[in-house]
């Protein structure tokens, strides 16, 4: 295993679009077809890029949100939340800006490994994996710590371990799509009413409730909720405290506010429910966060 060192990796780079800091990696453990390494990234502008290689990116370390142009000279803010998932596929991966820097376990899977296990399979998909973010998927979640732990140790299970699991990734990859048409047939929250919903979102100070999210939107809260979870990849909950965290890491990085003060200005119920969700989602308490600046 490579010690820690800032690297340009060419198998990752549509992915981290700059240098970065490596962790661990199984470049020299022989493993054929895919590759598993763990990147710290800085924060910073990603332009548009081509992708050659099916990438999944597994977040860890803290929270971060990256901000997609929308076509119409905004953003839409997508929050990343350890243990969700971003997979990359073969062409064009769109710009991306993070104002936090980011943490992922990644896995670069070759398209001809790749093909390769779809032609064995003996039901093969109708559709091909396709580009998306916020993906929860336990199965391919607990692959990756797999190949990522197996990597950590330098491989003393063995190839035909490590192929295994590669093999159980690309299958799990190539059948997801089918399986997710076939068990939930949500459709995402259309781009207008979605941003309309974080639109409203953003004004924090604003009591915030399902049922008036769900007006802003026009279905009901049931049928709501299954379509802001399709679009974002969470629920109305976790997205507005992941919002109300990245502003009050704004407010605490500009130090001249109480933390108090910050806490009813980001929509939070008071000091303790900050710190609450700071020592959850971001493992310190404000007062560190604040020391720590």
């Amino acid at each position: 295993m490579k010690p820690a060192a800032a690297v340009e990796s060419k198998e990752f780079y549509s992915f981290l679009r700059g240098p970065s800091t490596l962790g661990l990696s199984s470049r020299d453990l022989g493993w054929k077809g895919f590759i598993i390494e763990r990147h710290s990234a800085g924060s910073g502008e990603r332009p548009e890029a081509i992708a050659e290689r099916y990438i999944l990116g597994l977040v860890c370390g803290r929270p971060w949100v990256g901000e997609h142009p929308n076509g119409r000279g905004g953003f839409i803010s997508t929050p990343n939340i350890p243990g969700m998932i971003t997979l990359i596929s073969p062409g064009i991966v769109p710009a991306i800006s993070t104002r936090e820097g980011c943490e992922h376990i990644l896995c670069a899977l070759e398209p001809r490994f790749v093909k390769g296990v779809e032609d064995e399979l003996d039901q093969r998909p109708t559709e091909t994996p396709w580009s998306r973010g916020g993906l929860n998927d336990p199965a391919i979640r607990q692959l990756m710590k797999l190949l990522a732990a197996e990597a950590t140790q330098g491989g003393p299970s063995g190839r035909l371990y490590a192929e295994y699991l590669g093999h159980a990734l690309a299958t799990r990859l190539l059948v997801l799509r089918t399986a997710e048409n076939r068990t939930c047939s949500t459709s995402p929250l259309p781009r207008h009413l979605l941003r309309r919903v974080l639109e409203r979102i953003e004004n924090l100070s604003s009591e915030l409730d399902l049922s008036s999210l769900a007006a802003e939107s026009g279905y009901c809260r049931g049928h709501f909720l299954r379509m802001f979870r399709a679009a974002t990849g969470c629920t109305p909950h976790h997205y507005v405290l992941q919002a109300r965290l990245k502003r009050a890491q704004e407010l605490i990085r500009l130090g001249n506010m109480s933390l108090i003060d910050i806490a009813a200005a980001c929509g939070f119920s008071s000091h303790a429910h900050m710190s609450k969700a700071f020592r959850k989602l971001l493992n310190v308490t404000p007062s560190e966060y604040r020391r720590s600046m």
